[in-house]
């Protein structure tokens, strides 16, 4: 990062999209984040739910989020970045297989458990990658970084859904 690059204490959002790490941390959202509209929309097409049972299941994946926050630091600080992130990588993708397993007469309760710990897994993934995005910023531009981030993170969010929703099977609701 040269000096050129710094007006201000801001840095050219540019340069900031053009490193790896921050770049390759964001990317992740696109992906991942539509998945829970398709799980609340699978249950109630596939399976019959009504949107407050499927909405209680998917429930599970956020309280596995907010679970895994408090141990995430202590975790990465015990085994590193590279140790936890090939580990929860492998975790996660058994995990996301698992859902291929699941059928209407499958207990809620196993359901759930999977949801949860998923959670868990998708917790810790996305805090390692998000802590690592910002390795190669200088402190200077750490603010101006921080928002850019926070920007392209919210519009990834939003892709993450459109995509979903995109995914979904074309269907008239509402119609006979």
């Amino acid at each position: 990062m040269n000096r050129a690059a710094l007006v201000t204490g801001t840095l050219f959002i540019s340069q900031v999209a053009a490193l790896r790490a921050f770049a390759s941390a964001d990317s992740q959202h696109v992906w991942i984040l539509g998945r829970e509209l398709e799980w609340a929309c699978w249950f109630q097409l596939a399976f019959g739910m009504t949107a407050f049972e499927s909405g209680l299941l998917v429930l599970a994946l956020f309280a596995g989020n907010l679970g895994m926050k408090t141990v995430t630091t202590p975790i990465l600080r015990r085994f590193g970045f590279r140790s936890v992130l090939v580990a929860n990588g492998l975790i996660s993708a058994l995990l996301i297989f698992s859902f291929s397993l699941i059928a209407r007469d499958t207990p809620k309760f196993v359901i759930v458990a999977l949801l949860f710990a998923h959670g868990l897994s998708r917790s810790m993934q996305f805090t390692s990658i998000n802590t690592l995005a910002f390795v190669d910023i200088p402190k200077s531009a750490m603010s101006s970084a921080s928002s850019f981030f926070a920007v392209a993170q919210q519009m990834s969010l939003g892709m993450g859904v459109a995509v979903g929703a995109d995914s979904l099977p074309n269907h008239s609701f509402g119609s006979d």
